[in-house]
């Protein structure tokens, strides 16, 4: 559950937005990126209200985010978003790091979402949410799922971004196709790729003939003492449990 100061900071950002039906997820996007930002200053040290502080800091001026959200849920927009039933991608601030010199691009990008365009060719047949984190040196990993498509490819989604505030030299980083296997060692033939244009990237990695029957997803990265592994149950039904 959010601290009083977040739940106040949030409401009076989304008091701005004219648009009625953006303000929950306006508000939920806005909760879960401060907490994640109090998740880093408390993994530097800092107690729970230093942590709190010093994230409300950096998001800035609530009424200036306000303003900031209220132009871009156009309420004529929404209005016709709903009408035609789109999903309207909540395009929230977040980024507010440095609003102004990161500006609307990559409040876009923090808030952005995944390429769906396999599923407009083929069905999903099961989900695996995941919700693993990493750290490699400065940087952030979060395995956000894995999907099976009923054309028998396996889709894995994952996030990276740096840590807040870093100096350190930006690195590329995605996951070859050699770090996933299954529960017999064997890999598969794949692709994928990665959007960006702004703090976080996201990867999108295929495996295709990924047999329907495999029990389990093993993701085993480990360079120059870095490291990743965690075991992802397949198949529906599957739930994975991250270690909190």
């Amino acid at each position: 559950m959010p601290s009083p100061e977040i739940n106040d900071f949030t409401d009076k950002v989304v008091k701005h937005i004219k648009f009625f039906y953006d303000r929950d997820s306006v508000k939920q996007e806005l909760t879960e990126h401060m907490e994640d930002m109090i998740d880093d200053y408390a993994m530097e040290g800092m107690s729970e209200a230093e942590a709190v502080s010093m994230a409300l800091i950096n998001m800035g001026e609530a009424d200036e985010i306000g303003r900031e959200l209220n132009a871009a849920h156009n309420p004529v927009l929404g209005t016709i978003w709903l009408t035609a039933r789109t999903v309207a991608v909540v395009i929230v601030i977040a980024a507010a790091i440095s609003i102004v010199s990161n500006g609307i691009n990559a409040v876009q990008n923090i808030f952005g979402e995944y390429d769906n365009t396999h599923s407009e060719k083929a069905n999903i047949v099961y989900s695996v949410e995941v919700g693993e984190k990493f750290i490699l040196d400065d940087m952030r990993l979060v395995i956000d799922e894995v999907i099976y498509y009923d054309d028998g490819e396996l889709e894995v989604r994952y996030r990276t971004w740096d840590k807040l505030f870093s100096d350190s030299i930006y690195w590329t980083f995605e996951l070859g196709r050699n770090c996933f296997y299954d529960e017999n060692g064997n890999t598969y033939l794949g692709g994928g790729g990665f959007s960006g244009g702004g703090p976080i990237n996201r990867h999108q990695t295929y495996f295709v003939d990924f047999p329907s029957d495999a029990e389990k997803l093993i993701v085993d990265y480990d360079y120059q003492g870095r490291s990743i592994y965690c075991e992802i149950p397949l198949g529906e039904g599957s739930v994975y449990e991250a270690d909190k």
